[in-house]
């Protein structure tokens, strides 16, 4: 991963970080090394990390889960304070199952957050990554993924859109959904 790429994530983790409570369950989605998780492992009581590319292990409070979020999540119904997802739902292609399984785990009145770039970033990263600036992980699979269609995906399956932001100079955008 070069330079460019950690900064963007780190910048990406300070933003999600203050919407994080204290000593809650936290499960993240597609976060491959549980980076964002030992960003956060002094903040949350348990972390569980779901990746298809991560081997199942428990370092600490941190616990890797081999596998896919569109797949039954291996965790119990209604077990976890707030599930993230960085940089996930634009390389997902069932986001209904997604959506489906998040809320299953997600306890009421937890709170999902999601952030997805612009569709403008794909160009942006190729250009960077020509350049050798970024390593442009997985951009291939963005697709240009419309972020209207976010919300109405995690509406059909009971989540409430508390707010929608941009940042990153309004390249990224952050959602912050709650279940009911």
């Amino acid at each position: 991963m070069k330079i460019l790429d950690r900064l963007l994530r780190i910048w990406r983790y300070r933003v999600v970080a203050p919407h994080i409570p204290r000593r809650c369950v936290l499960l993240d989605i597609g976060g491959h090394d549980g980076s964002f998780l030992y960003f956060l492992q002094e903040r949350i009581q348990s972390g569980f990390c779901l990746d298809p590319l991560c081997p199942n292990r428990t370092e600490g409070r941190i616990h890797f889960l081999r596998g896919s979020a569109c797949a039954r999540i291996p965790l119990p119904d209604a077990s976890v304070d707030v599930i993230t997802m960085l940089a996930v739902l634009e390389h997902v292609d069932d986001k209904d199952s997604l959506a489906a399984e998040a809320f299953r785990v997600l306890r009421k009145g937890g709170r999902l957050i999601a952030t997805v770039p612009h569709p403008a970033v794909d160009g942006i990263l190729k250009v960077l990554v020509g350049l050798r600036l970024a390593d442009g992980i997985s951009a291939e699979e963005h697709h240009r993924f419309d972020i209207r269609r976010i919300p109405p995906i995690f509406r059909r399956h009971g989540f409430a859109l508390e707010r929608h932001a941009r940042f990153q100079l309004g390249l990224n955008n952050i959602f912050f959904f709650q279940k009911p």
